[in-house]
């Protein structure tokens, strides 16, 4: 069995890493929009109409400049990374060019055949997928369960005033954290879905004339499921895990002599 090459990924540096970067702009707006959204309910007095307006003022510049960077981010920076990165699977599986920058180590398999070629790497990425997308949802369902409890905290208690309980749902029903948090939950369980399938196919439809239709077919979800998440895999929690899941995958190469 051949030995692992180091892992080079110019793709992530050059598409991934500004996409990560606005991501990380998007997110601090966002907290910026919760503190004015709170500054407006917490004013409320009349001679805080200064301060009320102030914050008013900020939640409107803020709610607008999220607005653009994640429409830059949905109809630029993620699309392009994506299609970068499916033509470096692409590129790997068939031999065809279609990127200059191409990564180097990230898919390990003796296969030769251009199906073949991509039933083991959609295998690999499977597999490295789910793991990371599994420690992505454990990391955010603490800050999304908190969010919940506070909110359910305001709705039960008769004291809290209507403004603030509005406003707390209006944020965790937003789009940055539970539905944020389903949307990554639901890419993870399609990711171990797509695993599953192609652990099954390994076993059972090695020499089947259905093997190329089931690894195409897993292909697409694949890389629909990740299209319609709209979830950046996190570049430290790849680090983490990337030893141990390099060592799985050299387990699964021999098991299913790839």
């Amino acid at each position: 069995m051949p030995s692992q090459a180091p892992k080079v990924d110019p793709i992530r540096d050059r598409f991934f890493s500004p996409l990560e970067t606005v991501e990380a702009w998007s997110s601090s707006f966002f907290l910026l929009s919760v503190l004015f959204s709170l500054g407006t309910a917490f004013f409320d007095e009349p001679s805080q109409k200064t301060l009320n307006n102030i914050a008013q003022w900020g939640q409107v510049v803020t709610v607008l400049v999220l607005f653009v960077l994640d429409l830059f981010i949905r109809l630029h920076l993620a699309p392009r990374a994506q299609d970068a990165r499916a033509k470096d699977f692409l590129t790997k599986a068939y031999g065809a060019p279609l990127i200059s920058q191409q990564t180097s180590g990230y898919y390990n398999h003796a296969q030769t055949g251009p199906t073949r070629r991509l039933a083991a790497q959609l295998f690999e990425n499977s597999l490295f997928t789910k793991e990371i997308v599994g420690k992505m949802v454990k990391n955010a369902s603490v800050i999304t369960c908190i969010y919940v409890i506070v909110w359910i905290t305001a709705v039960t208690n008769r004291d809290v005033p209507l403004s603030w309980i509005a406003l707390c749902a209006q944020l965790i029903f937003g789009e940055q954290i539970l539905a944020r948090w389903l949307r990554m939950w639901w890419l993870w369980r399609r990711c171990e879905e797509i695993y599953n399938q192609m652990r099954l196919l390994y076993i059972d439809d090695q020499n089947s004339p259905r093997f190329a239709v089931i690894a195409l077919d897993a292909y697409t979800k694949y890389e629909s499921s990740k299209a319609l998440a709209g979830i950046t895999l996190s570049s430290k929690v790849f680090e983490q895990l990337n030893p141990s899941l390099s060592t799985e995958w050299d387990r699964h190469r021999a098991e299913f002599n790839i």
